[in-house]
């Protein structure tokens, strides 16, 4: 003869921990956008630094592309690109944080 449960005893133990487990994933999702938002921030940070310093390093004689990778490391980003455009003078520098990349462009005034 087939076992009928009348009691439903433990249904909130169930549902707590669906519950729990669904707030996990939400909380992990979050951070993961933060973190994503942060890197997209920083990249573009240390990109507009290291343009800036190497367009500086240019005009002053020095090795523009090593100065924008050595701010680009100080900023804690990794330089993927540097570019010298002669005819106006500008630098242009790729920075890359995480899986995000910004660009930016400097020159002299």
């Amino acid at each position: 003869m087939p076992r009928v449960l009348i009691d439903e005893k433990g249904n909130a133990t169930v549902a707590t921990a669906g519950i729990i487990s669904a707030l996990c994933a939400l909380l992990l999702a979050l951070g993961g956008a933060a973190k994503l938002l942060v890197d997209e921030r920083q990249a573009q940070l240390a990109a507009d630094m290291a343009a800036v310093a190497g367009a500086y390093a240019h005009v002053t004689g020095e090795n523009a592309c090593a100065v924008a990778e050595d701010f680009a490391r100080h900023n804690h980003a990794q330089l993927s690109a540097c570019e010298i455009v002669e005819e106006v003078g500008d630098v242009l520098v790729t920075a890359t944080v995480g899986m995000r990349e910004a660009q930016a462009r400097a020159g002299p005034l």
